[in-house]
């Protein structure tokens, strides 16, 4: 079933469905549970066709550019950079000092636990339907 409105002199669309999933969690379910929102608008469907076109080129220019930049850094060779009559190139040497931390829980797992932090973030993920 559908409705629409009027927004602007432009007709939206809104769909009206059933959720099979809980918007919120219930005391019986699983947190692990996936919901998903299964009501949009246009304009969601809009902003998801941009922001999948845009991901598309970035990947795409990011691959493009490779050979441009290791061309560039064969050049350069050893030195430091280099610098044309436009740019300034500084090619510099990274020696991150990292930890290894599952060395350290195998090695270590009171301390380990300890001082470990558990946090949480959310990760957007934009695939298109096959």
């Amino acid at each position: 079933m559908s409705r629409c409105k009027k927004v602007s002199g432009d007709t939206v669309t809104l769909e009206i469905a059933e959720i099979d999933h809980p918007e919120v969690d219930t005391p019986d379910s699983d947190p692990n549970d996936k919901v998903y929102r299964t009501m949009y608008t246009r304009e969601h469907e809009e902003a998801l066709d941009s922001i999948f076109a845009r991901e598309q080129q970035i990947t795409t220019y990011q691959k493009e550019v490779k050979p441009y930049k290791k061309f560039i850094q064969e050049y350069i060779g050893d030195m430091d950079g280099m610098i044309t009559g436009k740019y300034h190139v500084n090619y510099t040497k990274e020696e991150p000092n990292t930890f290894d931390s599952a060395s350290f829980k195998k090695d270590h797992p009171a301390l380990y636990a300890k001082y470990t932090k558990t946090g949480s973030r959310r990760k957007l993920l934009i695939s298109r339907k096959a």
